[in-house]
């Protein structure tokens, strides 16, 4: 049964690849054609997203990791069959997919960690199983599981569940845990092919020069991501000054905001901060693409 749920996580992965893919695509041949239909698109888009999540998806906000965290110090599962639906799963991938057509910063790996969790732990309810421990258990594998799929290996996912979802494995859960993570990255991989994420980048540079390029890349990286990750926190807290209240009073009208700064800030970077990121830090790395030092800013924007 672990193993079917595994199975499933890494088809559904797959398939949720390829439609963000397809998604991303057709925003592409739109900003192609004409850069400024965006203006339109965007904001209609985020309208369109808001009122859906609100009528049909609601529990559907958000990244989907702390959510799926949230389950895992939750003893009422009554609450959590509330979050780990297979409708909010269903919501999360046709949201993400209507976002990055509209042009959102967004991507799938931590709605597949939600989705992951949730076929779980519709997997351990059709099991009829009542053990705190391995209900959770089975969440945690499921999370990781998704992890492992979206990035097309099972490490990332053994490394996600012990740092992220448990920060340690029950002994009792973790042969668990480890064999749907290897399963359902055995079948992405085996669906999607055995790929790298970022690419290969060909190119030796000096042990010395190396160490100083590891500890600048590192302190700088931490800080940014440091920074990134307090302003998404007090974000989430609620939205400062008088936004608050617009935000509750006239949600479409804030959606709609949202879109109009995400097109304008797309159309200044010239459409690159559109999407997940992927493909530029792919290009980054392997050196194909190169951008200006405003493409961090701008980006960071989009995502905030």
């Amino acid at each position: 049964m672990y193993c079917s749920g595994a199975v499933l996580i890494g088809i559904i992965s797959v398939i949720f690849a390829h439609l963000g893919d397809a998604a991303a695509g057709l925003r592409y041949r739109i900003v192609a054609l004409n850069a400024w239909s965006m203006l339109l698109i965007a904001p209609l888009g985020m309208i369109t997203i808001t009122w859906l999540t609100r009528l049909l998806f609601n529990g559907a906000q958000g990244s989907g990791i702390p959510q799926t965290i949230a389950t895992l110090h939750m003893h009422n599962f009554m609450l959590v069959d509330k979050i780990l639906t297979l409708r909010i799963a269903l919501g999360k991938v046709l949201m993400t997919c209507l976002g990055l057509i509209c042009g959102a910063s967004i991507g799938r790996e931590g709605p597949s960690v939600q989705i992951g969790a949730s076929i779980m732990h519709a997997f351990s309810r059709a099991m009829r199983q009542h053990n705190d421990v391995t209900r959770h258990g089975m969440i945690l594998a499921g999370g990781a599981a998704g992890m492992a799929a979206a990035f097309n290996t099972p490490l990332a996912g053994v490394v996600f569940a012990i740092e992220e979802l448990a920060h340690s494995f029950e002994q009792k859960s973790s042969g668990r845990t480890l064999t749907v993570i290897i399963f359902s990255g055995i079948t992405a991989i085996a669906l999607l092919g055995n790929y790298t994420y970022f690419g290969r980048a060909n190119t030796s540079i000096p042990v010395g020069v190396a160490w100083l390029a590891v500890l600048v890349c590192g302190v700088s990286g931490g800080l940014a991501g440091g920074l990134f990750a307090r302003c998404v926190i007090r974000l989430s807290k609620g939205l400062p000054g008088s936004l608050r209240p617009f935000a509750a009073r006239f949600p479409l009208g804030f959606a709609a905001l949202c879109g109009l700064l995400l097109a304008l800030i797309g159309l200044v970077s010239d459409g690159a901060t559109y999407g997940t990121g992927y493909l530029q830090a792919r290009g980054i790395i392997d050196g194909t693409l190169h951008y200006p030092a405003s493409f961090f800013f701008l980006k960071y924007l989009s995502i905030l």
